[in-house]
């Protein structure tokens, strides 16, 4: 049976082919018309299927040439018209790539710290002390304690603890503590609030006594169970206490023979203390003499007795004060003996951090050392009007006077008194002694020979002896030798070679 062949050929399959060209009537064919008709030759049949392959191949380059002239809205373009377009330079190929990944670390790091790292840990909160690190005794000050809740997440269950070191006074705080003023509690903590704690006090101590105050912050965050802490500390120093204090005394003390001491304050300008204690630390052998409060001496100063020993000074002026102790060595314990004197400030109706109120806080202690003799003749050596050390000039005549006196219970006889003068710039040739004692070194002695009264010297009965020496001019300066006049007295019963250095036959000792 022949093959059929396509109605619609091109020009050049019409010219080829004119002969072998097939017409097929539909309408009036019919099966038995086509079983009638001649079966087409091989040469047709290739030819036939040439022309079909053509024709499908020329449908795949036009489908491909409209995906060409389209445009993203499916649109023929229009091929006249011709746009052209800037192309991008180095710089912007360089620095594209590193914008670019700048973004996306930004945009992670904004993203992790949001969605997966809020803050919920300690380093997520500020916490700070701040204040003096310098002050005077009783000058109020504030601490000031910063808190910030840093993540985004409240805080819950927050408080604060301050532990205050011991010579720190508590007097007010804003907002007030819940707890023995020293401890702030917080509900929550909203995220990115701060707040602050103002605390007001005073320090009481002695020079350069250091105060260390730590704060602590426990809190939880509101995605955790656990609790975090947090700390901050500060180092406050006492560089002065305000007062100009000096003590005069007599550093030799005779066994049963009154001792006094003058203690002489004034206010200086940065001062905060008005009032003091001042306590007489006691001791076995020492017996503490009342003095009454009304004026005796030259500017007393203004007191009342607590009890004996314990005096409470009730006013703090510029102008010198003067505060009279006075006290007898019952026994001799040593040679040597230490005097200690507290002097304290009470703090008020202050309620403090770490103890009741109406504590006394010691700001000086000062330890004055007395050499104890127990001797029946009573020696006191002045120079000049003072039985205490006092600079000197060169040139300058040094008056003595030596007061001796029978403390004992029966009379003494056959008395030699000797005084000794260390030093490398005494002129000895300008010595004056209307009693005309014996110059031998450094010494100066009178026996009965030289006063008719050391022969025998009854129970109570005292004398003086007076002499006058100067201190040579100013020279060279060595300084191989001391600067000094050393003086003390002493006595012996019997010989001038019997005087030996006893700290029971000596007076007191000045150092000019």
């Amino acid at each position: 049976m022949p093959k059929p062949k396509n109605s619609v050929r091109s020009g050049k399959d019409k010219k080829d082919h004119q002969d072998d060209e097939i017409k097929i009537k539909v309408s009036d064919s019919s099966l038995a018309e086509f079983t009638k008709r001649s079966l087409p030759s091989e040469e047709q049949v290739e030819k036939f299927e040439e022309f079909i392959e053509e024709e499908v191949r020329e449908e795949g380059i036009e489908e491909s040439l409209n995906e060409i002239y389209q445009d993203g809205k499916g649109e023929i373009v229009d091929v006249k018209r011709l746009d052209i377009k800037k192309r991008h330079g180095f710089f912007f190929w360089f620095f594209a790539p590193i914008l670019i990944i700048g973004s996306l670390v930004i945009a992670s790091y904004a993203v992790y710290n949001y969605y997966l790292h809020p803050g919920s840990n300690a380093a997520a909160v500020e916490f700070s002390i701040e204040g003096k690190t310098e002050v005077n005794v009783g000058e109020e000050f504030f601490y000031t304690i910063d808190y910030k809740n840093l993540s985004n997440v409240n805080i819950n269950n927050a408080r604060i603890m301050v532990k205050y070191p011991d010579n720190f006074i508590f007097l007010d705080s804003i907002p007030e503590s819940v707890d023995e003023n020293s401890i702030w509690e917080f509900d929550a903590i909203p995220a990115h609030r701060s707040g602050k704690i103002k605390i007001k006090g005073m320090m009481i101590g002695a020079v350069d006594e250091t105060g260390f105050t730590l704060a602590s912050f426990i809190y939880t965050p509101e995605n955790f169970s656990s609790e975090f802490k947090k700390e901050s500390y500060l180092t406050t120093v006492i560089q002065d206490i305000g007062l100009d204090f000096d003590f005069d005394y007599i550093a030799s003390a005779l066994v049963g023979e009154e001792n006094e001491i003058l203690i002489r304050y004034r206010s200086k300008e940065n001062n905060f203390i008005n009032n003091f204690r001042l306590t007489f630390e006691p001791q076995e052998n020492i017996q503490i003499i009342n003095i009454e409060s009304e004026e005796k001496i030259k500017d007393q100063a203004t007191f009342s007795t607590v009890r004996p020993g314990v005096w409470q000074i009730d006013e703090v002026l510029d102008e010198e004060r003067v505060m009279p102790i006075k006290f007898i060595f019952d026994e001799k314990i040593n040679d040597s003996q230490d005097v200690v004197l507290h002097f304290e400030q009470i703090s008020g109706d202050s309620t403090l951090a770490s103890s009741a109120p109406g504590r006394y806080y010691k700001f000086l202690e000062k330890t004055l050392n007395f050499e104890v003799m127990k001797s029946d003749l009573n020696l006191t050596l002045i120079i000049n009007g003072s039985r205490n050390d006092q600079g000197i000039d060169f040139g300058q005549t040094l008056n003595y006077s030596l007061v001796y006196k029978n403390r004992g219970e029966t009379e003494m006889k056959d008395v030699v008194i000797m005084v000794v003068l260390e030093s490398d710039f005494l002129d000895w040739t300008t010595l004056k002694d209307s009693q005309r004692g014996k110059e031998k070194g450094n010494t100066i002695s009178w026996s009965k020979g030289e006063l008719a009264g050391l022969e025998v010297l009854g129970k109570n009965e005292e004398g003086t002896i007076d002499f006058a020496i100067k201190v040579m001019e100013f020279g060279e300066v060595d300084l191989t030798k001391d600067y000094q006049v050393k003086s003390f007295a002493q006595f012996s019963i019997g010989s001038l070679e019997e005087v030996a250095e006893d700290s029971d036959n000596r007076s007191n000792t000045i150092i000019n």
